[in-house]
């Protein structure tokens, strides 16, 4: 070992235990065999291990883990291919990125679908699909959705509720009340949305590892694990459809067994929001948005969960039994960065109150801020706030984020 990565393995070491948590091992950089394991009590780089679907426990450097105190294993950093796809969005809330493909030769009410991480089309049942969007789409198409009708949205901006018919190679068949049936070309097809449509779904096996995949694609996809070795993910979907997934395409897996609760999953019990001197403060909080409803974004990185606010913002939630850390990512959003760049203006101070004591602070942040981790013990502890006061430039784009913010469990 170098003497620099010595030097860098101390130093993590320290800011772990001043953090009050396990330290991060490090090996060397990242390299082709190489991952992050995220356990109950903090990341350990290793290589890749192989987890089969009946494993229990994982030995990582020596040191056996059950299977229920791994939380995520991380291929890559959060860099994505920018190129825009079309989206789909599945009933278990999985999400691909790709194409639909319409043979004629397909199985009658499904659709089939090319997604860059696999070497094979899907193919998805009419029953199981919630969401089709194209590229240009916004990312809510549907902010008010119909519960008893299927909705699209055209180019010109025309919102249809009706019954959708048939979609074929031309474009989409929909029969709205006010217009009748309409032959929909795909190339004024925007998005649509299905109404849900009661369907039994097999019950899990016994001993299955739930996990969620983010791939480099953007696609998220819930599903159960098979295998993961040192070349691929393979994983069986909801209809007993096994894939497989190259690990080059994979971002993370996050082994969804009951430790993580996404904080945008519970409700605070307090909320106090506002600018000073005024009664005039329409930036509400938002779950998984930034506080203008748009993605969370800090720096470079989007993140899929969190909570968006504005300053001057305090949000206090209950601690339930059994939670036991806090951990997130505190920044300003990118949308908070001024025209002309200007100084003190786009910042805001995070803070973290246990009990209505600080236990973290990030200072100021502002736009050009890396994002802050947190950790905190929450264990025999009542309640935590999350606050974000002004920055310098009073509350003049004071948007702030806490991404990936969730609560570890017992």
């Amino acid at each position: 070992m170098t003497h620099l990565a010595s030097i860098w393995i101390c130093w993590m070491s320290l800011s772990s235990i001043l953090c009050g948590h396990a330290p991060m091992v490090a090996i060397g950089a990242y390299g082709q065999d190489t991952v992050e394991v995220e356990t109950i009590d903090g990341s350990i780089r290793c290589e890749i291990p192989v987890i089969g679907a009946e494993s229990s426990e994982i030995t990582i450097l020596g040191t056996i883990f059950p299977i229920r105190d791994i939380l995520s294993i991380r291929f890559h950093t959060d860099a994505r291919e920018a190129q825009p796809r079309d989206r789909i969005i599945l009933r278990n809330q999985s999400q691909w990125t790709g194409k639909i493909l319409l043979d004629p030769q397909r199985p009658a009410d499904t659709v089939q679908w090319i997604t860059p991480s696999l070497q094979s089309p899907l193919t998805i049942s009419l029953d199981d699909l919630v969401l089709f969007a194209t590229s240009i789409a916004p990312v809510v198409p549907f902010p008010q959705p119909d519960p008893d009708s299927d909705q699209l949205l055209t180019r010109e901006g025309a919102l249809l509720s009706g019954i959708l018919e048939d979609l074929n190679q031309r474009g989409v068949r929909f029969d709205d009340p006010s217009f009748g049936s309409l032959e929909i070309p795909w190339s004024k097809v925007v998005a649509f949305r299905l109404v849900e449509v009661p369907v039994e779904n097999p019950s899990p096996l016994e001993g299955t590892i739930p996990i969620r995949i983010r791939t480099v694609d953007q696609s998220q996809i819930r599903a159960h694990l098979v295998q993961i070795d040192q070349e691929a993910a393979t994983f069986s979907r909801s209809t007993g459809q096994q894939c497989q997934i190259s690990l080059d395409r994979i971002i993370d897996i996050q082994f969804e067994l009951g430790r993580v609760v996404a904080l945008a999953e519970r409700e605070p019990i307090v909320v106090n929001e506002g600018a000073p001197a005024t009664t005039w403060f329409p930036w509400t909080w938002k779950k998984d948005r930034n506080v203008l409803g748009n993605p969370l974004q800090i720096g470079g990185v989007v993140y899929e969960r969190g909570l968006g606010v504005h300053s001057i913002s305090r949000l206090t939630y209950s601690i339930e039994e059994g939670d036991q850390f806090l951990t997130g990512i505190a920044g300003m959003d990118i949308s908070s960065r001024p025209p002309d760049e200007q100084d003190g203006i786009g910042c805001a101070e995070f803070r973290i109150l246990v009990d209505g004591d600080e236990r973290w602070s990030a200072g100021v942040l502002s736009w050009k801020s890396a994002a802050s981790p947190f950790r905190i013990a929450l264990k025999d502890a009542k309640s935590f706030t999350l606050v974000v006061d002004l920055g310098p430039g009073h509350h003049i784009l004071d948007r702030a984020n806490w991404a990936q913010i969730r609560i570890i469990r017992k």
